[in-house]
């Protein structure tokens, strides 16, 4: 009976707590599931958008293969304009904006690889936008834009060979050689990072090229030694030391234009 009594006393304590406490159990459990559920849905919906954008981003890149950069143009616009902030959204603008520059749209592929760099999805290729932004300013003579679009980087990250090379060609474009040279000689000093050509990382080919253009910069210096006149080592005078008078003017005399002479013509006699 007292085994009975206990028994009792428990089941009506839980159905005392139950009644205190079972709504705001049922309530947290339907929240649970509910955010269980949703983050499950949420999920989906993300996973169902990147696989969106994956396809119009691979239906671009195709167009693009074959030539056909109308179809390219249109599935890019629908990929900007429903995926803007994908990181395939910001592949396509730089891919559309080579095809700008095959096109010789300049100022759509200035504008797109604008978007590249501010969007900042995607770090890698924002600087990969940017070397290329700062190519196609020094391509058209704006080279003082070029250099503030570089000047403007402070992390460099993998990129720094990439950015010390395009510094020696604004210097190169600015007449500055020693400040080229500097700028090479760093580039050549960092270690090639293989990966693909066009990912702006720093292959050996453009190591060698950045070798290559140091060995220009030190013939374009004997060249200039070659150009150079002699100085021209004025004589003493014997007493003071310094040149004399008439030796200053042997220097600084105009020579005289020569004119032709015409002899008289002399007939021989018979």
């Amino acid at each position: 009976m007292a085994l009975y009594e206990s028994e009792q006393e428990q089941i009506d304590a839980i159905k005392n707590w139950w009644q205190e406490n079972g709504s705001s159990l049922l309530t947290g459990i339907i929240l649970g599931l509910a955010l269980l559920f949703g983050w499950r849905g949420w999920q989906t919906y993300t996973h169902a958008q990147a696989e969106m954008a994956s396809g119009l981003y691979d239906q671009v890149m195709i167009d693009l293969e074959q030539g056909k950069a109308k179809e390219a143009y249109d599935v890019a616009s629908k990929l900007l304009s429903e995926q803007s902030n994908s990181p395939y959204a910001v592949l396509a603008q730089l891919n559309l904006a080579a095809q700008d520059l095959k096109d010789n749209n300049l100022s759509s592929s200035h504008a797109r690889l604008q978007w590249a760099i501010d969007k900042n999805t995607i770090p890698q290729v924002s600087h990969i936008a940017r070397l290329r932004k700062a190519k196609l300013f020094l391509s058209e003579d704006k080279v003082e834009e070029a250099k503030r679009l570089l000047d403007s980087v402070m992390d460099k990250g993998q990129y720094q060979a990439s950015y010390a090379q395009l510094r020696g060609d604004i210097a190169m474009a600015q007449g500055r050689l020693e400040g080229a040279r500097q700028a090479y000689t760093e580039a050549s000093q960092k270690e090639v990072l293989e990966g693909d050509k066009d990912g702006g990382l720093f292959s050996r080919e453009e190591k060698e090229l950045v070798q290559m253009k140091l060995d220009n910069l030190g013939s374009q210096d004997a060249l200039i030694l070659v150009k150079a006149p002699p100085p021209v080592s004025v004589p003493p005078d014997d007493a003071t030391g310094t040149p004399s008078t008439a030796q200053q003017g042997m220097l600084t005399m105009p020579v005289a234009p020569v004119t032709p002479v015409t002899l008289p013509s002399v007939t021989p006699k018979p």
